[in-house]
């Protein structure tokens, strides 16, 4: 790690992050400030160019891995985070790692720090014999890390370190640095002259750091929403999402990317920023080109995709999926044409009586959408012309709603778990788990439908709109003319008085806390196959399918 050679005064004169010791860091960052509060003295870390230490402190730091990693030979079912002594022994008390806090520092500022393209040019890459061995320390790096701020008890001392970084030099050397590291992955793919970028491997550990950062500190949440833009992270995250979509090895990721969403649907200042034009061109196959849209109508159209485009694997990410946007939906003014279309696509597939009636739950994901129209309409009307057209052109689907009836002996029952080349409503159905409906149960569910404002709005438009097409001579369809009468039309007088915004957060549970400990060790153990570091024979945590 080096030596101290930087003077006593020089130290105590100069304010560091948790008392860490600038000399033994490994590259600056995270826990050393240098000309702080402009008192002209600057503390310099040793930046080391020996391939041979790097080499070595990816040993070192694998030894620790090996070390920790007591946990995979635990089934899920019976872990605790006190059942790893290892682990327990370093995060709970500081005297066991005497040198934890610059090791930390080390590890969070070299994976922040590492620029994948090389010294930010084509084929900057290639002109480094250090690349493959810094890609290989930034990957052991993060994965030590998650390791050590898994456990979220208070007594965890790398979760506090994470949860007391309160610089906004440091927010944004982080924020800087993940997104640079997200956005190499589609930028690789995204270019003219082939293999002039290079990529990471990385992007799932990347992704999780990010959500403890969010999780875990709400100053760096409130930093990035308000001071950095946002759409970097979001871009990459559709990006991998949308690509992993029909990958049964990529589930994990996609979860991961949904979870990251609900937790930003939550702050209203991530609503806002989603009405930024989009103007990039992502390499997603099938993906409708955005000539006019914005970053809501991509968060819309991706998970439009991952509904009807998604092999069935995220039927339970549903709920999920129609909070984010019921969460955003108060913030988007304007909507494109297309993004109202897969809007009313969703609906068409979760007002339908197959979907409805196949889990007791199913009826919670169509009241997100009738709230997210409720929204639209009620705090967004004069932008969102596409939607209230869409809306009157599909007026028989929310009639259809309304009269629906309870039949017990027509209503479809889940069948065997067939899949077929598209997913749909019936699809969906197969896959949910065995359930009677009950009158008891469809009447409750239909009582608390959210339809009243949309009902009330078409009850009032498609007269006018069917008189105005008829006194015209045009159609319905002749989207231009409709559009401009209803951008004339006001409904003042004519709504239920607004209501108040409901924003759904995410709430941390078990459940999801033992979700991301067996997902980020599932990740790890397929991504270090090369070094033999555990008996896979006894691993535990997860089912290994050998092919």
């Amino acid at each position: 790690l080096g030596t101290i050679d930087t003077e006593e005064k020089l130290l105590s004169d100069c304010v560091t992050l948790w008392n860490a010791k600038p000399a033994l860091l490994w590259t600056s960052g995270i826990g050393v400030f240098p000309d702080q509060d402009g008192m002209g003295i600057e503390i310099k870390v040793p930046e080391t160019t020996s391939t041979k230490i790097r080499q070595n402190r990816s040993e070192c730091l694998r030894l620790l891995f090996a070390c920790f990693s007591k946990t995979l030979y635990i089934k899920a079912v019976d872990y605790t985070p006190s059942a790893n002594k290892w682990l327990t022994l370093v995060c709970e008390e500081a005297s066991a790692f005497p040198r934890g806090v610059e090791l930390f520092c080390s590890m969070l500022n070299f994976a922040c720090s590492y620029d994948p393209i090389g010294w930010g040019i084509p084929y900057g890459s290639t002109l480094t014999s250090r690349s493959a061995v810094d890609e290989e320390l930034v990957d052991i790096c993060l994965q030590l890390l998650l390791i050590l701020i898994d456990s979220e008890n208070q007594e965890n001392y790398f979760s506090r370190l994470i949860g007391s970084i309160d610089c906004e030099k440091d927010f944004k050397f982080l924020f800087d640095g993940m997104s640079r590291l997200l956005n190499s992955i589609h930028s690789s793919h995204n270019t003219y002259l082939p293999n002039s970028k290079k990529s990471i491997s990385c992007e799932q550990e990347v992704l999780v750091l990010f959500w403890k950062l969010i999780v875990g500190n709400r100053k760096f949440l409130t930093y990035i929403l308000h001071k950095e833009d946002i759409t970097k992270i979001l871009v990459p995250i559709v990006y991998f999402i949308w690509n992993g979509r029909q990958n049964p090895g990529r589930t994990g990721l996609v979860h991961i990317g949904t979870f990251v969403l609900l937790v930003l649907s939550g702050e209203r200042t991530f609503g806002v920023a989603l009405n930024k034009p989009f103007k990039q061109r992502l390499p997603l196959d099938g993906a409708p080109v955005l000539t006019t849209g914005n970053h809501a109508d991509l968060i819309i159209i991706l998970f439009h995709k991952l509904i009807v485009n998604g092999s069935g694997l995220y039927i339970k990410l549903y709920g999920c999926l129609m909070t984010i946007i019921a969460n955003i939906s108060p913030y988007a003014k304007s909507l494109s044409l297309v993004a109202s279309i897969k809007l009313m696509s969703m609906f068409e597939q979760f007002s339908s009586r197959r979907f409805l009636f196949a889990a007791e739950d199913n009826p919670g994901c169509l009241n997100f959408l009738l709230d997210t129209f409720n929204n639209l309409i009620q705090y967004q009307y004069e932008g969102n012309y596409h939607v209230i057209y869409t809306l009157c052109r599909n007026k028989a689907l929310f009639d259809n709603l309304m009269n629906m009836e309870f039949q017990p002996e027509s209503d479809p029952q889940p069948k065997a778990n067939s899949i077929t080349p598209e997913n749909s409503s019936e699809q969906v159905a197969s896959r949910m788990t065995s359930f009677i409906p009950t009158e008891e149960w469809f009447n409750k569910w239909k009582s608390d439908l959210h339809i009243n404002t949309v009902a009330r709005l078409l009850d009032y438009l498609q007269p006018h709109v069917e008189n105005f097409c008829a006194s015209n001579g045009i159609t319905s369809a002749n989207e231009k003319s409709v559009m401009n009468f209803l951008k004339n039309t006001t409904l003042v007088g004519l709504l239920p008085v607004p209501h108040a915004i409901v924003i759904r957060k995410y709430e941390p549970n078990k459940f999801t806390t033992l979700w991301f400990t067996t997902y980020i060790w599932g990740v790890f153990f397929i991504r270090n196959k090369k070094y033999p570091l555990w008996e896979r024979e006894k691993i535990k945590l997860f089912a290994i399918n050998v092919s």
